[in-house]
């Protein structure tokens, strides 16, 4: 039996100190990119959310602003991410958030945790966030490690930080939109549920940009409007109860016209086409 046990730690120790040293210096590796990022000292305005405000905001063309946003990204990522920010760029003093009626569905739970998320964001969170997660995992020294290599692989120092997101013109499609409406809202047995989890971190944004003295402006980017007409009621009434509880500056778009080819076929989303007219709008806006 002691031979046995020998063989076995003879085996897993070189594992587990492999596992180890791959943790650690992906963390390493992080933590000295996240402490050397920068913004270009010109830039005072910032871009954030998910993939809608990707394709919203083409910033090729906005002065002195740009675009962070990343594809399905939670409000969890961007409360963080928007502290590293602001720590190394103190020249910032306006953040335009994407919010709308899909980012408060209970959905939108189903991808904060997955790997491709946090092999984006892991390392960037505090420690007792981290502990949270892998607390969730089946196999959190498995995960762990997959999130690590990931890391120590990947050649972009700060995949955190995202991007404007051109995409090829398409057109809106009634079906495309029909399912996307039914993944948003009315999958089986989170339907028409609200995501506490998104509500308390969007919250945790809004009062840390208060105490930071950073103007906050909401961004509800555009819909196509049988997408519009298709949400819940419940969804788009607690979108606007909480803009208002929070007596929040919000940017709806609706007074923007736009036709079936500025959105992709979901309806949610604009293409390429639809994106330089809500630039164009979004700077006349700032203008004045």
């Amino acid at each position: 039996m002691k031979k046995f046990m020998q063989r076995v730690l003879s085996f897993v120790m070189p594992v587990l100190l492999v596992i180890i040293i791959c943790i650690l210096l992906a963390s390493y590796f992080v933590s000295k990119n996240l402490n050397e990022f920068s913004l270009s000292p010109d830039i005072n305005k910032v871009f954030m959310g998910d993939s809608h405000m990707q394709c919203v905001a083409n910033d090729t063309f906005m002065f002195k602003m740009q675009n962070i946003s990343q594809s399905s990204e939670a409000y969890l990522y961007s409360y963080y991410k928007l502290q590293h920010i602001l720590k190394n760029n103190p020249h910032i003093d306006t953040i335009f958030l994407s919010a709308s009626y899909h980012n408060f569905a209970k959905y939108y739970d189903n991808y904060t945790y997955i790997n491709a998320m946090l092999k984006r964001y892991f390392f960037i969170l505090p420690r007792r966030e981290q502990w949270s997660i892998l607390k969730l995992q089946d196999n959190f020294i498995s995960c762990l490690f997959d999130i690590s290599i990931s890391q120590l692989k990947d050649t972009q120092k700060n995949k955190w930080i995202g991007n404007y997101a051109y995409l090829d013109n398409t057109s809106f499609s009634q079906a495309a939109m029909t399912k996307r409406i039914n993944i948003q809202y009315h999958q089986k047995d989170i339907s028409d549920r609200l995501s506490e989890h998104q509500i308390t971190y969007f919250n945790k944004i809004v009062d840390f940009c208060n105490q930071k003295n950073i103007s906050l402006i909401i961004l509800n980017t555009p819909l196509h409007e049988e997408y519009k007409d298709n949400v819940p009621l419940k969804n788009s009434t607690a979108f606007y109860n909480l803009i208002r509880s929070k007596k929040l500056h919000l940017i709806d778009f609706e007074d923007l016209i736009l036709s079936d080819k500025d959105f992709l076929p979901d309806g949610d989303h604009v293409s390429y086409q639809g994106s330089l007219k809500t630039s164009k709008y979004l700077t006349s806006l700032f203008q004045k």
